[in-house]
């Protein structure tokens, strides 16, 4: 039943949509990419570990403040 309508509805899209944006090539900053992968990764390691080790380990304190600094740095360099 719902098929025939999704038919007709995708052929209406494909020849009466037109496409009104300009296509840009912008510019990939690599460094920010490289921060929140790492900034982020760093989190939810640091998180799951804490669920296994204690809160207090040094592995799970240097993956969390790891993670800040590098969060700080991506976020600054966004501005």
């Amino acid at each position: 039943m719902f098929v025939p309508f999704l038919v007709v509805a995708l052929i209406f899209a494909f020849t009466s949509l037109k496409n009104t944006t300009k296509i840009t090539r912008p510019h990939i900053d690599y460094l920010s990419i490289i921060e929140s992968a790492i900034g982020l990764a760093s989190l939810v390691a640091s998180v799951s570990l804490a669920s296994d080790l204690d809160l207090t380990s040094p592995l799970v304190i240097g993956l969390f403040v790891l993670a800040i600094v590098v969060l700080v740095f991506y976020c600054s360099s966004l501005t």
